[in-house]
């Protein structure tokens, strides 16, 4: 960064101006860097709670201003914890390069898929024609999840089960989009996992 300052004499005639250059390359990359680490899961890559929730909150912002609905799926992998017990911590953090990797393959650019913790992840889905679009995209992560994955020369089945929510019809905040998908999520797999479940209020 270059700065440019005016000399002038006792009249405030500019005689010069004097310049100072600065390098804010380092500084510049150790902002981005802070930043990536503050909303980024390290392991996955993916957008963590932080900053799911702040676009969460934007894509309901978006989404009441042109009418359109949008759905919050809340995933929690079936199995994870026994990959983790049986094939140790290393296996595990590969399991969930691999899922986020599936994941990525089953949605389009605008929506967003997201980290909150362990073995949980959101997917944010925006502009849908209907539920026929989120049962289709819901489908098509339970079949991915259920292929093995290849983890060192194991091969590791697992599966997922999935909370879905709808906005504005279900909550139209952030929180409570969260509590819904959470809630319906868990009713996936009290009925056997490996399915979603849409929530309701009953």
């Amino acid at each position: 960064m270059i700065t440019f300052v005016p000399a002038v004499d006792k009249e405030g005639v500019v005689e010069a101006v004097a310049g100072t250059a600065r390098n804010i390359t380092e500084r510049k990359a150790a902002e981005e860097k802070n930043w990536q680490r503050a909303n980024y899961d390290l392991l996955t890559g993916l957008p963590n709670r932080r900053l799911f929730l702040d676009r969460l909150e934007q894509d309901l912002k978006h989404a009441g201003r042109i009418g359109a609905p949008i759905s919050l799926l809340f995933i929690d992998l079936d199995h994870f914890k026994e990959v983790n017990d049986k094939f140790g911590h290393d296996a595990g953090d590969l399991l969930l390069r691999l899922v986020t990797a599936r994941l990525l393959s089953c949605i389009r650019d605008t929506d967003t898929v997201a980290r909150l913790s362990g073995d949980e992840f959101t997917v944010i889905l925006q502009d849908l024609r209907g539920t026929e679009d989120v049962e289709l995209i819901a489908g098509k992560i339970l079949t991915e999840l259920a292929s093995p994955f290849p983890i060192f020369s194991h091969t590791v089945h697992i599966s997922a089960s999935i909370g879905i929510t709808l906005s504005p019809q279900d909550a139209s905040t952030p929180d409570h989009l969260i509590k819904n998908a959470d809630q319906a999520m868990y009713v996936a797999k009290k009925a056997g996992r490996n399915q979603f479940s849409f929530f309701s209020p009953n």
